[in-house]
């Protein structure tokens, strides 16, 4: 018994001891006290007072946090824009503002407005990569853990983390709950602090998070907690915007996967963006009506001297000055004498949309003044674009569309049959293995003039997850399958091309080797190459540079390229712009395409591809190759597909709408020889100098 009662009084003054470390505990972590006399020194006046509107909630809390100085009247107007799109659920709101006219500034301003006063519980910050919106949430993090007049009136967004200094992996309760404080790269958690009545603040574990437009959006939550607020923060980059597919696939995102980031809450959406090109995804969203865009161009009325004077006015006399002083390398004193003198005249009936907008330091006495230099420096088209949201629209090269297109069915070609006076017959495959082969059956005369025989598309499923060899093998035996169709068709056909870009190379060109054996037809793998890259004037170990192809492949390179098969390289720009001018050219026109007799309807899928891929513009470079850019919209394997057929008739001496004449070559050749001489020459300077 003795014993029993010992071993008791132990375990009480084990229990005791316990209790007091827990109770020094949490003692140590509680933040009660210090969170109460922080609450208690709030200046409610001015808290109060900021609330009333957006535009005094950021002069009073996020000038020298997230703005340098307080908004201009413009500015207001943005901000109050803003704070509307960032809490109406009913519809998205776009507001394009100029380049560098501080709309991210803007918008975090609002947002950190809209958490610490409860109006939003989770924004979300999308941009066009991962990494720019991270920087968005880093903002945002470092008003908070900063001590400043913020933190001062919002202790219960800031004083946990403040107190902290830093080190978040220690344990912090209020009133004996956890503060539960949350932050990494691309996501912070707002402390959750429960009052003694068991009632919450109303910022109490709000989140904010960050994604990339094209990454981990869906489902996308913490806890049961959904997003409220979706900021799209520049979400297009120069090559998205000048790709139709493209737009269309952020466009479809944004429909898709953003405006359902609520789940089944309400969820308010705010766009902040600058146009890049005409037809880009801003000027798709402008068109559409369910949501409401607002433009704040840099310049929102132009002074009356360029209206009337565009050719011999006052700004025409200064940029005059200001060329002659940038051609002698001298400073800008003269024009700036000038501007001084006629600043009234020159600036009369202008209004911009910041007119702090300048650096004394830089020689600018005025916004208009920079913005107009700004102007003189880049162009107008550009200009127009980045800072007035008013792009240049560029109109196509080519006017082709698929009524043109349907209107070359020729009555006398007749399906799966080569005309009368055709001599080249050849059938390309264009290779999309995870949905399907596309085939077409040119026919080409000398001159260029080409016939469509048949067009036609087999099923193709191959899983694109499988490994390399497994796959080969799947693509090999759906290789074979269609070659015997195209062998089985009935037509003459001299020999098959086949796309053999990325992934299928190795096993095209193995497949190309062994086809007459599998099908009966000869077959070669065709590589494109972007027009202002390839070099027509290359010489391969078997064949120069015909025609815009070059024969490649020889055995002394099958350690380079895998099996040593040969290939041709091809101008694939150069060879889709002479498909799609075959096709405008009249019926019957040397030179011209026509297709097999049929309904139009029947062409429609083929005529839809071949003009998804419109041409904007060429632009020649200085070695005398040219540079094109394409919008492009999926699909366009028969255009892909047409160009093949081109290319390999043109590397047999078929000419073509757009060949590139003799003495062209041989000029683009002696610049070439040229270079070459110059090149040498400076290396034997470099070598007497050594």
């Amino acid at each position: 018994m003795a014993y029993n009662k010992a071993s008791d009084y132990r375990y009480l003054m084990k229990q005791r001891a316990f209790e007091q470390v827990r109770k020094r505990f949490e003692d140590i972590c509680s933040i009660d006290a210090q969170f109460d006399e922080a609450y208690s020194k709030i200046n409610w006046e001015r808290r109060n007072e900021a609330e009333t509107d957006v535009v005094k909630w950021v002069d009073a809390y996020a000038i020298g946090l997230l703005l340098d100085e307080p908004p201009p009247p413009h500015g207001e107007e943005i901000l109050r824009e803003m704070w509307t799109a960032i809490q109406d659920t009913k519809r998205p709101y776009m507001i394009m503002q100029a380049r560098g006219s501080g709309k991210t500034s803007y918008v975090e301003c609002v947002v950190l407005c809209a958490l610490s006063t409860g109006k939003t519980k989770f924004p979300v910050f999308i941009s066009h990569n991962a990494s720019s919106s991270v920087e968005m949430v880093k903002d945002i993090f470092k008003c908070i853990t900063e001590t400043s007049t913020f933190s001062e009136d919002y202790p219960e967004v800031c004083f946990p983390y403040v107190i902290l200094n830093g080190a978040f992996k220690r344990r912090q309760t209020y009133h004996k709950h956890s503060t539960e404080l949350q932050y990494r790269d691309g996501f912070l958690k707002l402390p959750r602090l429960i009052k003694e009545d068991g009632t919450e603040y109303a910022t109490s574990g709000s989140c904010v998070a960050c994604r990339g437009i094209t990454s981990g959006l869906r489902g996308l939550k913490h806890g049961t907690l959904r997003p409220t607020c979706v900021i799209l923060d520049d979400i297009q980059d120069d090559e998205s915007a000048g790709s139709q597919s493209a737009v269309e696939k952020l466009y479809a995102i944004i429909n898709k996967s953003v405006l359902n980031l609520g789940g089944k809450g309400k969820l308010s959406v705010l766009q902040t963006a600058t146009p890049i090109q005409s037809d880009d995804l801003t000027d798709r969203i402008r068109k559409d009506k369910a949501w409401k865009t607002t433009v704040f161009p840099a310049i929102i009325k132009w002074p009356t001297d360029i209206l009337k004077n565009p050719n011999d006015g006052l700004w025409k006399k200064y940029f005059d000055l200001f060329d002659e002083e940038n051609s002698m390398d001298l400073k800008h004193v003269k024009s700036l004498k000038f501007y001084k003198r006629h600043q009234k005249k020159m600036d009369k009936g202008a209004e911009v949309l910041n007119p702090r907008r300048y650096k004394e330091s830089d020689g600018h006495i005025s916004a208009l003044q920079a913005l107009l230099e700004k102007q003189h420096e880049i162009g107008l088209d550009a200009f127009f674009c980045e800072y007035q949201m008013a792009p240049k629209r560029v109109d196509v090269l080519l006017d082709i569309s698929p009524k043109k297109v349907m209107s070359k069915i020729d009555p006398n070609v007749k399906y799966k049959q080569v005309p009368d006076g055709y001599i080249h017959t050849f059938a390309s495959l264009d290779l999309n293995t995870s949905f399907a082969i596309t085939s077409t059956v040119c026919c080409f005369k000398s001159d260029g003039s080409c016939a469509m025989i048949r067009a036609r598309t087999y099923k193709c499923n191959i899983d694109q997850k499988l490994p390399d060899a497994q796959y080969n093998q799947e693509l090999y035996l759906k290789l074979t399958d269609v070659g015997k169709s195209l062998k089985n068709s009935g037509i003459d056909i001299q020999g098959i091309v086949i796309d053999g870009g990325g992934r299928n190379f190795d096993c095209v060109c193995e497949w190309c080797k062994n086809a007459v054996s599998l099908c009966g037809i000869p077959a070669c793998c065709m590589l494109g190459k972007a027009s202002h890259t390839f070099n027509p004037l290359l010489r391969s170990r078997l064949k120069n540079a015909v025609g815009r192809t070059v024969l490649c492949g020889d055995d002394r390179e099958q350690v380079k390229r895998g099996s040593g098969s040969k290939w041709i390289n091809f101008d694939s720009d150069y060879f889709r712009e002479a498909v799609q001018r075959s096709l405008i050219m009249p019926l019957g026109s040397s030179g011209g395409t026509v297709l097999y007799n049929d309904l139009p309807l029947n062409h429609l899928d083929f005529a839809t591809q071949v003009c998804n891929e419109q041409l904007k513009w060429k632009k020649s470079k200085p070695d005398g190759r040219t540079e094109y850019h394409w919008s492009s919209k999926d699909p366009h394997d028969y255009l892909d597909g047409m160009a093949m057929c081109f290319a390999i008739a043109c590397s047999e001496g078929v000419s073509t709408t757009v060949s590139i004449k003799r003495h062209e070559m041989e000029s683009l050749n002696g610049e070439r020889q040229r270079n070459i001489r110059r090149l040498q020459m400076l290396r034997r300077k470099r070598v007497s100098v050594k």
